[in-house]
């Protein structure tokens, strides 16, 4: 298969394909449906803190069974610091589809709603941050697995000050 034809079938699953629209702070984070498993709204409350890991892990939760680490996204993308004051939070839990990160949630200030992959500008497809044209529309971003490494779900090693 040529690499034109490539580019025409990844083109026309894009088109059909559904995406979620959430928002953290003026950033809309666009996230294929393929890895959404669904979104859940928690109590702030109920986070159970995991101090000795990466800052971005915000901590983890109790859902149906199974115990979900919950990512700070807006950290993760450089957005915020500090911790989440709401006291609901708006989680999405990703699905198996999502690989390493399947069951994971990830959260968000709030979800917007959804769009076919027609509907979005293509140059979110091909950069890393899209800046539309007009300043009322907010920067979009693409998120993809690949966003999140492995790593920060490895236990940072405590070491007492000498």
């Amino acid at each position: 298969m040529t690499d034109e034809l490539k580019a025409l079938e990844i083109n026309s699953t894009i088109e059909t394909q559904r995406f979620l629209l959430a928002q953290i702070e003026q950033l809309t984070l666009i996230v294929s449906s393929r890895l959404v498993a669904e979104i859940i709204l928690i109590e702030r409350s109920q986070v159970l803190p995991l101090p000795f890991y990466n800052s971005v892990i915000l901590g983890c939760y109790y859902h149906a069974g199974q115990i979900l680490p919950l990512i700070a996204t807006d950290r993760q993308l450089g957005i915020r610091t500090t911790s989440p004051t709401r006291e609901i939070l708006t989680i999405i839990r990703l699905s198996e589809s999502a690989e390493h990160l399947a069951g994971v949630g990830l959260l968000v200030d709030k979800v917007l709603g959804s769009q076919s992959g027609d509907r979005l500008p293509a140059e979110i497809f091909d950069s890393d941050v899209y800046f539309p044209a007009t300043e009322g529309d907010a920067p979009m971003k693409l998120f993809s697995p690949q966003l999140l490494s492995r790593e920060i779900f490895v236990p940072l090693r405590w070491q007492a000050a000498t």
